[in-house]
């Protein structure tokens, strides 16, 4: 019973990969985007003393002028400067993530598939030439010794 559980599982799981990866990638970025987001941040110009000067941030701001409360770049400024990732913060680093990583899944997977293909063609000519190569040794078998035979 276990081993038709286990097949029932397996099936289901090949079935619906595409939509397990894609779940996996969104708690992967969960869980990491906490960590990475600082550092993202930190990257374009939010650093821990304020927007560090002639980055990304800076010109932003200086073309956005007066930040706006709760806004995406006060978010950001916050994160550079400490404070923590907000929950729809941490949900939107799941989002980006999986949506970066789907593409290359269906590429992957794509690939993949021809790949497989391609061997599996490879193997079908081989054993048809090693069936081929086993009805020419029967054959050779049933001719009689000593008989001269046409070919």
């Amino acid at each position: 019973m276990p081993s038709r559980r286990l097949a029932t599982v397996t099936a289901t799981l090949k079935a619906n990969c595409a939509w397990v990866f894609c779940i996996l990638i969104f708690i992967a970025g969960l869980v990491v985007t906490p960590f990475v987001a600082p550092s993202i941040v930190a990257i374009v110009g939010f650093g821990r003393e304020g927007i560090k000067k002639d980055t990304w941030a800076a010109k932003t701001q200086a073309a956005i002028g007066d930040i706006e409360v709760d806004s995406p770049f006060a978010l950001a400024q916050s994160i550079g400067m400490g404070g923590g990732v907000p929950l729809y913060g941490i949900v939107a680093g799941g989002i980006i993530l999986t949506a970066i990583s789907m593409p290359i899944y269906f590429l992957i997977r794509y690939i993949a598939q021809v790949i497989i293909r391609q061997v599996q063609a490879v193997m079908n000519r081989r054993l048809a030439r090693i069936s081929e190569r086993k009805k020419d040794e029967e054959e050779m078998q049933d001719l009689k010794p000593g008989y001269f035979y046409a070919i």
